[in-house]
């Protein structure tokens, strides 16, 4: 079964501030509340970190194309891969639309249990991204 979930936001900075902060992926976790990042590792290009009631979530940046669209590739309970894009459109005075859209492919029974939770994070990393304001940092 398959999952599409998409969140829209505006976001505080240019289009390029906020490429040039969302693929250095040490910077994700800025977004992710502490309640839900345990054990939080990452590099410039990937991260690993655990969602409780989830587990354990992998990420790394698999495609960019600059000012306009970030992909991370990802992995959870080492059964649910997914997609998290970013697409970025025009900024107009240090502001930008970002769309966040994830799909996450899982059997049915999985689908059940951890569609609450995927929802849940989309719906934090666009609240968190759009109420922040430290892009140039």
């Amino acid at each position: 079964m398959a999952l599409n979930s998409r969140r829209k936001v505006k976001i505080s900075c240019s289009d390029k501030d906020f490429f040039n902060y969302v693929t250095d992926i040490r910077n994700f976790g800025r977004f992710v509340p502490d309640s839900m990042r345990d054990g939080w590792t990452a590099e410039n290009d990937s991260c690993r970190f655990s969602i409780p009631g989830t587990g354990e979530i992998k990420l790394v940046i698999s495609k960019k194309e600059p000012f306009t669209l970030v992909k991370y590739s990802g992995n959870a309970l080492s059964r649910i891969d997914f997609g998290l894009v970013l697409t970025i459109y025009n900024s107009v005075a240090d502001f930008c639309e970002v769309e966040l859209s994830l799909e996450a492919t899982m059997d049915p029974l999985t689908m059940l249990i951890a569609a609450p939770n995927i929802e849940k994070f989309l719906d934090i990393l666009a609240n968190e991204m759009e109420k922040f304001t430290g892009w140039k940092e």
